[in-house]
């Protein structure tokens, strides 16, 4: 199969992953399960790979997929990521043409490809998303308390920052072997 047509075939599924992880849930939305954590956060799963916690705090960056466990109670969500590339980059280059109507006035072909290459220098060179691909497996803690996301952390700094927290013994994640 052409290596070109190969590419192409994978964006546009990450487009309409991306795209379907977007509609409103609940109300006839594509996403095969979500789950309100509290305070607007909100747990969202469409097929294998895209399982994503969503903020509802202006500024501050969803989860994307992939979400393998997660837990919460009134005062934490607590998570593990196994972060995709893919999925980050469909999902910025999306929210990247949403959020700037005026840049991205047509969401034309030109406009994905902008919005891509915006994205792929992001993942490349911003320090947050450098982070997240530093290991194949992060820990976060979102406070509910102080509307605070910390994360991503190695397994060593999620313990030390749940103690520092005082995140209570029942609120365990079972993979994070606690």
């Amino acid at each position: 199969m052409n290596t070109n047509y190969t590419s192409l075939a994978r964006r546009i599924k990450i487009y309409f992953l991306s795209f379907s992880s977007m509609l409103p849930t609940g109300c006839g939305g594509m996403s095969d399960y979500s789950e309100n954590l509290g305070n607007g956060f909100l747990y969202e799963s469409s097929g294998k790979e895209f399982k994503n916690i969503r903020t509802p705090i202006r500024g501050q960056k969803n989860i994307y997929g992939k979400v393998m466990e997660y837990k919460f109670n009134a005062d934490f969500i607590l998570a593990i990521q196994q972060p995709s590339r893919e999925i980050y980059h469909g999902s910025i280059a999306y929210e990247l043409r949403n959020a700037d109507r005026v840049k991205y006035k047509y969401n034309s072909t030109n406009d994905r490809i902008e919005s891509e290459r915006v994205a792929d220098s992001l993942i490349l060179n911003d320090p947050y998303y450098k982070s997240i691909f530093a290991n194949t497996t992060n820990y976060w803690i979102i406070s509910h308390q102080n509307k605070t996301m910390y994360g991503p952390l190695t397994k060593e700094e999620y313990f030390r920052k749940r103690k520092e927290l005082k995140v209570p013994d029942e609120l365990k994640l079972e993979e994070g072997n606690e």
